[in-house]
């Protein structure tokens, strides 16, 4: 659904006047559709891991309740 899209960027040093630095980079694909954790790692596109943040949360606090924008679906607490 998605392809990889290569990005250049530019940009001086202030304090080096004339000096040009270039950060060039492939962004991956964004999972659109897709729900299996496998086709997402083997396609190559791209996967945010947020275990870290859900275990800092659950240590945390006694209660979480994380809503969700309107038509995004059911409510998630735990």
């Amino acid at each position: 659904m998605g392809s990889k899209t290569s990005v250049e960027l530019w940009w001086s040093a202030g304090a080096c006047e004339g000096l040009m630095f270039k950060l060039s980079f492939t962004m991956k694909k964004l999972p659109v559709g897709i729900q299996t954790f496998s086709k997402i790692i083997e396609g190559d596109y791209l996967y945010i891991d947020k275990t870290e943040i859900a275990r800092s949360l659950i240590d945390s606090y006694q209660y979480v309740f994380l809503s969700r924008p309107r038509r995004f679906g059911k409510s998630l607490p735990f």
